[in-house]
């Protein structure tokens, strides 16, 4: 009876090692909101009008899938806006109005939904 148990037992290490080996997955370093806030060049509350998956970010990205979403933002109270940012002619800042992210996350998407109100930050 000694040897079944420490087959089973051995069996049943494996399959629980082998488990862990498969749902490794990338973390996400999320940093305290105040290093984000210094670090970002703008930072605003935005409502969520549009969702579109399976989208192309703009730009030259490495790993480029369509397995991103695109939201479509109004910018509802600004915080923070860098004096780096582009500005119009009419000194306006020129803000992102579309938000791309990865639909998966494990590549550290985001998930929001429409009509809500958000803080986001970028650069």
């Amino acid at each position: 009876m000694s040897t079944t148990v420490n087959k089973s037992f051995l069996i049943f290490s494996i399959l629980i090692l082998n488990l862990i080996n498969h749902t490794e997955a990338c973390t996400c370093r999320i940093a305290p909101p105040g290093i984000n806030y210094c670090l970002a060049d703008w930072v605003a509350r935005v409502l969520v009008l549009k969702r579109q998956e399976g989208v192309k970010i703009p730009g030259n990205i490495d790993q480029q899938t369509k397995e991103n979403v695109r939201y479509k933002v109004k910018y509802e109270q600004m915080f923070k806006i860098s004096s780096e940012m582009t500005v119009t002619e009419q000194n306006l800042v020129v803000l992102p109005v579309n938000i791309y992210t990865s639909l998966d996350d494990s590549a550290c998407g985001i998930q929001l939904e429409l009509g809500h109100d958000y803080l986001l930050s970028g650069s």
